[in-house]
């Protein structure tokens, strides 16, 4: 299964500036990724104050393929200008989706783009989800301003 979604109004303009507060006020429980030089906050321990996005992303994925799937691993990312990117590579095989959460507008740089098919701008609110352990990706790198991110890797049950 190699899939791509684009989808705008995912979360609600309060619903991002919930989710970037909520990465600013817990920010020193972040930890610095020095692949891509972004800082992710581990979100498996604030399940609760993250169900409802939780929630609205597994059902995403059930409309494309219906099974019962498990986030494997969530995080809230930010990243920086002039450090952050991401070069092409696969998630783990055994994550079946994978999901990026755009949070703000406001920087240049930072799109999500594809092995040899399509390169995404960034919309605050805006999801994309993807087949990412088949599907080759990456960010370009961040040149301005700060990007926040709501990322998802989900496996399903089997």
């Amino acid at each position: 299964m190699k899939k791509i979604l684009f989808a705008e109004n995912f979360l609600s303009q309060e619903e991002c500036e919930f989710c970037i507060n909520f990465f600013d006020s817990k920010m020193s429980d972040s930890f610095q990724y020095g692949d891509n030089n972004t800082t992710p906050l581990d979100l498996l321990l604030y399940e609760k104050d993250f169900s409802i996005f939780n929630e609205r992303t597994i059902n995403l994925c059930k409309s494309l393929y219906p099974s019962e799937y498990t986030i494997s691993n969530n995080e809230l990312v930010k990243w920086y200008p002039g450090i952050s990117s991401m070069k092409l590579h696969l998630d783990f095989s055994t994550d079946i989706w994978s999901a990026i959460i755009y949070l703000n507008d406001g920087y240049y740089g930072g799109k999500t783009f594809f092995e040899n098919t399509m390169e995404i701008t960034p919309k605050k609110g805006s999801i994309v989800l993807f087949s990412g352990s088949k599907i080759p990706h990456g960010v370009t790198p961040l040149i301005n301003g700060n990007r926040y991110t709501l990322a998802y890797w989900i496996s399903e049950n089997v």
